[in-house]
């Protein structure tokens, strides 16, 4: 894959076109870009990363039922 390099800042017209008023070049992104690999990932960041998702959207969702229990008793104090 290819992408465009422009040695000055590319700009962007009023019509929505993109100009570069410098040099503009091709780059082959395998030598800037490495491919991922699943053996470099830290099994320990990787567990405590998850377990801060899970915390985040466990919590919002016991205040979120919470907060309906507590509005459909405020509307309907007899349970009804």
């Amino acid at each position: 894959m290819y992408v465009p390099v422009c040695d000055q800042a590319f700009t962007i017209l009023n019509n929505g076109n993109i100009r570069c008023y410098g040099t503009l070049s091709i780059m082959d992104t395998s030598s800037i870009l490495t491919p991922f690999d699943l053996t470099q990932l830290d099994p320990v960041i990787l567990a405590a990363a998850f377990g801060a998702g899970f915390s985040i959207v466990g919590t919002m969702s016991v205040v979120g039922i919470a907060t309906a229990k507590l509005l459909n008793f405020i509307r309907n104090p007899n349970g009804r």
